[in-house]
């Protein structure tokens, strides 16, 4: 057969092909005996097999159709790929078995990836200002930095630097996703309202985990580990967790969304808008009190403070400090002991009386001299229970950093510790410098509320690891994009703005 004859016949195959899986979408005869021969399948391995294989099955499909969708429209992924990372815990508790939800986000992340480069006409422009912005130029600084940490003498193990790289790789892709995908204000102020609300979600089912008690599988889910028990259950109290892995994450998100309101709360002059952001300050600040964790009234205050700081020329700023003064002063002295909730916020200003925090300070110190004498660390995901995974027997398995700045400086030296501070500090000047410099009073908004938001997750790193997990990562980096690029729709229409 000739080459001219097997061309034909391939084309008119695949033709054909087309004709029946696009044009026809499977309604046709073909179709319906695909899909017979489909069922009958499933039907047979289900009952002869294993019936959990037509669940995989039915996961595979909607799977498959999920990813078509966000690489069609990555702005729809982006908001997928967030939702998604919400229940990153849900089968294990629900099913009682491990699923690849964390793989999975990041392979979405890869996926809008390619989506943005395909479906966007990406300017050259645009993007020069995006390479050139600091905070970019600070991000890709510490990315070549984990590259060189691959050669760091102190760490034996390739395969926890390669996982650990990959998770921030994924990281700046989001970045970069978001930067393109936000590509107008209404865009970016969905973005925020879309989050909002989202949290306040998570809030709320913390709060009905308070008042109305854990759901039967959340129950049996944390009795069947003894260690997990002991974990969530201090005090006296059950630290909630709402949808996410841990309380700790749960509370540092409620915490941050909780001041981000606030300042949007005293700021927009619409009065509905503004009772709705009050009312979800307070379910916030709630919620973040029941998950018992301390980093979150740190956080609190830092916030309250930095915010105070930023806008000393305003009157309801004044107001603010009074109101939350007379609340502190109320819940640290008032008669509370007997609350356990009330109690673990005392706590957190009176270090004497936490033995944990007592512990925490004696770590530091005793790891002092390793820091001192290792100015690159002792390598990434070499400490805690990475280390004990990825490098067992390395000075540092295991030993509990409970602080992200102790983790960077204990497997990135002080070396990348210098650097990580270099990008906070570039970080919020970019949002300072964007809340003076905006005409736009919404504008001004956006960028307080987000810079008081993300300073308070960078204290939150003093006491534990608070910028390491999903969903809190797919706002953190976004905010960052939208920090790079809002002053732009402040001076491109400065008629507009002023109006």
């Amino acid at each position: 057969m000739s080459n001219y004859a097997k061309s034909n016949i391939k084309m008119s195959f695949t033709g054909w092909l087309k004709n029946q899986f696009v044009e026809k979408k499977f309604n046709s005869p073909l179709g319906f005996a695909l899909m017979m021969i489909w069922g009958v399948a499933i039907a047979y391995v289900t009952s002869e097999i294993d019936y959990k294989v037509t669940a995989i099955s039915a996961a595979v499909v909607i799977g498959v159709l999920i990813f078509m969708v966000c690489f069609r429209y990555p702005l729809f992924g982006l908001y997928f790929t967030i939702v998604f990372s919400c229940l990153f815990a849900l089968p294990g508790r629900i099913f009682g078995v491990l699923s690849p939800i964390g793989i999975l986000v990041e392979v979405f992340t890869y996926v809008l990836w390619l989506s943005v480069l395909g479906n966007y006409n990406i300017k050259k422009e645009k993007m020069a200002a995006f390479w050139r912005n600091p905070i970019t130029v600070l991000f890709i600084i510490i990315m070549v930095y984990y590259f060189i940490e691959i050669g760091n003498p102190a760490s034996a193990s390739r395969e926890g630097w390669f996982f650990f790289i990959r998770k921030q790789i994924s990281y700046f892709l989001t970045y970069h996703i978001a930067y393109v995908v936000l590509d107008s204000y209404d865009k970016i102020r969905s973005f925020l309202k879309f989050w909002i609300i989202l949290v306040l979600v998570i809030a709320l089912y913390g709060i009905k985990q308070q008042w109305l008690g854990l759901a039967q599988f959340e129950t049996n889910w944390l009795r069947s580990d003894r260690l997990l028990l002991e974990l969530f259950f201090q005090g006296g109290f059950l630290r909630k967790f709402s949808f996410l892995t841990d309380p700790a994450a749960f509370g540092v998100i409620c915490a941050a969304f909780g001041l981000l309101t606030l300042v949007l709360a005293m700021r927009v002059m619409r009065k509905k808008l503004k009772y709705f952001l009050y009312l979800a300050t307070l379910i916030c600040f709630l919620a973040s009190s029941y998950s018992g964790s301390r980093t979150c009234n740190l956080m609190i205050v830092a916030g309250l403070a930095s915010y105070a700081l930023f806008t000393l020329n305003e009157k309801r700023t004044y107001v603010l400090m009074f109101t939350f003064a007379c609340i502190a002063t109320f819940l640290l002295l008032g008669p509370f002991e007997n609350n356990p909730v009330v109690y673990r916020i005392k706590t957190t200003f009176q270090p004497s009386r936490d033995a944990s925090a007592s512990l925490r300070d004696i770590n530091r110190h005793n790891i002092q001299p390793y820091i001192h004498t290792h100015p690159i660390g002792g390598g990434l995901n070499t400490s805690s229970l990475e280390g004990k995974l990825y490098n067992p027997g390395h000075v540092l398995a295991g030993f509990p950093p409970d602080s992200g700045f102790m983790k960077i400086l204990l497997e990135q030296g002080w070396i990348g510790f210098a650097i990580h501070l270099i990008f906070y500090f570039v970080i919020l000047k970019q949002g300072i410098d964007g809340f003076f410099r905006a005409r736009n009073r919404n504008i001004q908004n956006i960028h307080i509320a987000l810079t008081v938001c993300l300073f308070s997750l960078i204290v939150g790193q003093y006491s534990q690891v608070a910028i390491a997990q999903y969903p809190l990562m797919l706002f953190f980096f976004p905010a960052l994009s939208i920090l790079v690029k809002l002053i732009d729709y402040d001076t491109q229409n400065p008629e507009t703005n002023h109006a």
